[in-house]
């Protein structure tokens, strides 16, 4: 069998790992070059842990990132007004979430892909797909054409794939709110997850992603999706953080000469099962990209490629395979999506029941918590 798989970012590169472990042969298609430098980091939780441990990486990722077992609910000074304890799911010995940089979390799957006996394929695009009933030809940027088995569509939010297999209809919609973040040296007293919320309603918080790293993000609403120029984000992070007094702000605010600041909005999208047309199924981003407020998109994404490993390697018709994969995936990706969305619009009101959030995600964890 022979497997492409379109992407290399965590969906792509995990699915790499599932299949070639099987002895498939796979290839993975990268439009950018290894990913060395990639800016802020991510927050894991414990199903994601579980799923790397399929995997044999989440010792590796652990090692590389920082683990912790607690979220703390705080006001605009620092003021811890409710905690949360998310439950130690993958083992008791280790965290229940951990926060990795990107580019060490790219670097742990890519060499756990090449070990695995994926060939990477960096700076290469998909020409065109053609299917058949046997299989798919797949002709690449280099004018190689390869001959596979099965495609997975792994290209993320803005999915070329998606568009060319499934229909134009199917974008991405923006949904009123976006991220700022700063990725700085970690204060010592930065432990686990915090989320912030100011007398004015403005939302933020932190995430430590290693022992000397971690970053800050301030959420801002606007009703038109915007984008800012590289060198206006330090000067507009600088007044975003001004808005709050807690220290871990400040030291924030302190940073930003030598830090690094992005700017995202926050586009979603949830596709309706099935997740395949013929030989080509979508996983990660590319079938569902999410709000990050339950910090459940890289999560989601490393479950559906140890899921789709599982049902390949039953050895049963790649049709049915796939049928049960959006079957099975679906709901419970679609109860996150929906939390995480709730979360958001929330935090677009002037107010709101907070203990509400802290029980929906409470919710959430329990889900997550239990099998994929």
């Amino acid at each position: 069998m022979r497997v492409v798989v379109i992407g290399g970012g965590i969906a792509g590169l995990s699915a790499a790992i599932g299949l070639a472990r099987q002895g498939i042969e796979v290839d993975v298609v990268e439009a950018d070059s290894p990913k060395e430098n990639t800016g802020a980091g991510i927050t894991l939780l414990g199903n994601a842990l579980r799923a790397l441990g399929e995997l044999d990486l989440a010792d590796p990722c652990l090692e590389v990132g920082y683990g912790f077992d607690k979220i703390d609910i705080v006001d605009g000074d620092g003021n811890v007004m409710m905690s949360d304890h998310p439950p130690r799911t993958f083992r008791p010995d280790r965290p229940a979430s951990f926060g990795i940089l990107r580019s060490q979390l790219h670097a742990v799957l890519a060499d756990g892909a090449t070990r695995a006996g994926a060939r990477l394929r960096y700076k290469t695009t998909v020409r065109s797909l053609v299917q058949d009933e046997d299989g798919v030809d797949v002709t690449l940027s280099t004018g190689e054409q390869l001959r596979a088995d099965l495609v997975v569509a792994a290209d993320g939010t803005y999915s070329v794939t998606r568009a060319a297999v499934f229909g134009t209809e199917f974008i991405p919609e923006y949904v009123g709110q976006g991220a700022w973040r700063i990725t700085f040296p970690r204060p010592a007293d930065l432990q686990g997850l915090v989320l912030m919320r100011n007398r004015t309603g403005q939302a933020g918080g932190a995430i430590p992603l290693s022992d000397e790293s971690c970053y800050v993000f301030v959420l801002e609403n606007t009703s038109e999706r915007v984008r800012m120029s590289d060198d206006e984000l330090p000067v507009l992070m600088a007044e975003r953080l001004a808005a709050f007094s807690a220290p871990l702000m400040r030291a924030a605010a302190e940073a930003l000469g030598e830090a690094t600041v992005t700017y995202r909005p926050f586009d979603i999208l949830l596709m309706p099962t099935p997740w395949h047309r013929g030989r080509v199924v979508l996983i990660g981003d590319a079938a569902h990209s999410l709000t990050p407020q339950m910090t459940s998109g890289g999560s989601l994404a490393l479950e559906d490629s140890v899921v789709l490993s599982r049902l390949v390697a039953t050895g049963r018709p790649l049709s049915d395979v796939l049928d049960e994969f959006g079957a099975v995936r679906y709901p419970r990706v679609a109860q996150v999506y929906d939390a995480s969305l709730q979360i958001c619009r929330w935090e677009q009101l002037a107010d709101y029941d907070r203990s509400l959030m802290q029980q929906l995600m409470g919710q959430t964890h329990a889900l997550m918590a239990g099998p994929f």
